[in-house]
């Protein structure tokens, strides 16, 4: 069953006035989706152009639960929108933009936001442009074994578990507000996300910058070429490990 079916029988549907179910019929085509999830989808496309958008939101939720194929996102956002709650629409695009889909799916999912009056956000190139790297602590001069380093690397590495922890929580929370039929859950489970969302972005982004920096500064101060290049490799690895996040 192809990536293109939602984009196929909505354009074969005489309902030219409702959004359709598909971003702009720019599916990847990269796989298709299980048979179970294209039966839910197709059972929310029915209910879809019937009018029916109670049953077409538990069957496109149903659908995501069993495969989270991004354009199941857009199609909850559409049924949500042609159901008259652009506020939850809105959270729906929002989440098939996190999901970095093609250029022309997220035009559209943009193009859906701005027509529900909110302002639809930047595009990914705009994203790597915020991202700092932390600043490199100024060395000084200390014994090998420095209390203050020993102390920054291990209040950071505590941060980094911690801010990972609360981000497995996050992630939690969106996947149950996206599998949710009631407006009121979702917007609980969605509250959830965002307020895990804040504090681990705020105890990675310093637990990192601690860790880097309390490395970076055993490494200048530790004695012998063998403990400098150990160093060197353990901050290379949490520079990464900072990027990725």
């Amino acid at each position: 069953m192809s990536a293109h079916l939602l984009a196929v029988a909505v354009a074969l549907a005489p309902a030219p006035t409702r959004p359709s179910l598909d971003p702009a019929g720019i599916a990847d085509d990269d796989g298709t989706p299980s048979r179970p999830a294209a039966a839910a989808a197709e059972e929310a496309l029915h209910h879809f152009e019937a009018g029916d958008y109670r049953a077409a939101r538990t069957a496109i939720a149903r659908a995501y639960m069993i495969e989270p194929w991004p354009e199941f996102l857009y199609a909850r956002a559409q049924i949500e929108r042609a159901d008259g709650h652009c506020d939850t629409a809105v959270e729906f695009y929002r989440l098939y933009l996190d999901a970095a889909p093609p250029a022309a799916g997220a035009r559209a999912a943009r193009e859906a936001i701005a027509a529900c009056g909110e302002q639809p956000p930047a595009s990914g190139d705009d994203d790597d442009a915020g991202t700092t790297t932390p600043p490199q602590p100024t060395p000084r001069p200390r014994p090998a074994d420095d209390a203050l380093g020993l102390s920054l690397v291990a209040i950071g590495g505590v941060g980094l578990l911690v801010g990972a922890g609360l981000y497995g929580g996050m992630a939690s929370q969106r996947r149950a507000a996206i599998g949710s039929t009631e407006h009121g859950a979702f917007a609980q489970h969605l509250d959830r996300a965002r307020r895990f969302s804040v504090a681990a972005a705020a105890l990675v982004s310093v637990g990192a910058a601690l860790l880097v920096a309390g490395t970076v500064r055993l490494a200048t101060l530790g004695r012998g070429a063998r403990a400098q290049r150990r160093a060197r490799r353990t901050t290379a690895l949490l520079q990464g490990v900072l990027w990725r996040w």
